[in-house]
This record gives C-alpha cells, sequence and structure tokens, in this order.
C-alpha cells in the first residue's frame, strides 16, 4: 500500500472511532416500525401514470401467454404427434 492511501485511510479511520457502545445503543432502532407520520400540505401526491402501467403489463402479457401455452401444451402435442410411435422412427 502506498504511503499517501495508508495516510488517507488513517485520516478517515481516525475521525470517528468504532464503538461497541453505541453501536448497541442505536441497534434496537432497526427493530422500529417507521414513522406513520402524514406529510405537510404543501406536498401533493403524484397522480398515476396509467398508460405506462397499461403499457408494461401488455408487454409483459405480449410474451408471457405464449410461452406459458407452449410450457403448458406440449406434452399434448408430443403426444398428438408422435402418436406412440416413438420407438419405430
Amino acid at each position: 500500500m502506498s504511503p499517501a492511501i495508508a495516510q488517507a485511510a488513517a485520516r478517515v479511520a481516525s475521525r470517528r472511532a468504532f464503538s461497541a457502545v453505541s453501536a448497541l445503543r442505536s441497534a434496537p432502532s432497526v427493530f422500529e416500525a417507521p414513522s406513520l407520520k402524514s406529510l405537510p400540505a404543501a406536498v401533493k401526491p403524484q397522480a398515476g401514470d396509467w398508460g405506462k402501467q397499461f403499457k408494461r403489463v401488455g408487454t409483459i402479457a405480449f410474451y408471457f401467454v405464449p410461452t406459458a401455452a407452449g410450457v403448458l401444451t406440449w406434452p399434448f402435442a408430443a403426444q398428438w404427434l408422435f402418436d406412440g410411435r416413438v420407438g419405430s422412427i
């Protein structure tokens, strides 16, 4: 490690020492429920972009429906195509 990097790392590490006591003191705050305060009146809720949502769902359905149909029906198509002639071809 170069001396410049070591010096920078030591400077960053010395700014705030790790304290096990402060870590243990702040640990329960992780498990607290988030604040349920309402937003101030100046903040308006953003309207939903329904066109974007319909386009996204439509694009997913365009690929999902034929793929799911193919995955679920290929055994029936194979049975009809081979019709018991698997070993005789």
